[in-house]
């Protein structure tokens, strides 16, 4: 499936809420988020701009995934997704190091998943917080046209964008931060 996103930065989450329930959307996860990434011993994945991933949502769901095919166009990220439901996240991580993968990324985040489907728009938004990162949106569609509506209507339009992938924006906006190890400590 090819996936079409593109982040809004440095957004108020609370505001964005507000705006995305008055815009009939329905919120679907808010919690933490667990997160793995895997490659090859000799990175191979990563040199040719593959990624697989393992995600927990809460206690929810776990979702394995691999995207490949990554680019930029007209501002958006694109890539081909493939993704699949897994009952377990300690037995999709097993799986993946039973074929000889290694664990090459983990870190933790707060999301909340809106689905905001009507006549003209249809999309996934998620507001992610990171430890120590201002938080962003995330707009994912299959119409890049869906994309500026929503930023219009959620009142974002002076807002920096970016069609990095979070390694991306940290390595271009956000350099003293490191994805990998950034956990929420709870006191």
């Amino acid at each position: 499936m090819k996936e079409i996103e593109v982040k809004i930065l440095e957004i108020d989450p609370e505001e964005v809420d507000r705006k995305l329930i008055g815009l009939g959307a329905q919120k679907v996860f808010d919690g933490i988020l667990k997160v793995k990434y895997f490659d090859t011993s000799d990175s191979a994945m990563r040199a040719k701009g593959d990624l697989v991933r393992v995600r927990q949502f809460g206690d929810e769901r776990v979702e394995v995934c691999y995207k490949t095919n990554k680019r930029i166009e007209d501002g958006f990220k694109v890539c081909d997704e493939y993704s699949l439901e897994a009952k377990k996240f300690e037995d999709a991580i097993e799986l993946f190091r039973g074929l000889g993968l290694q664990i090459t990324c983990e870190y933790e985040k707060k999301r909340v998943v809106y689905k905001l489907k009507n006549e003209e728009l249809d999309a996934e938004i998620v507001i992610d917080i990171y430890p120590t990162l201002p938080p962003f949106i995330e707009i994912e569609t299959f119409d890049p046209g869906c994309v500026d509506k929503i930023v219009s209507d959620l009142g974002l339009e002076n807002h920096e964008r970016s069609a990095e992938s979070i390694n991306g924006l940290l390595r271009d906006k956000y350099p003293e931060v490191k994805l990998n190890g950034l956990f929420f400590h709870e006191s």
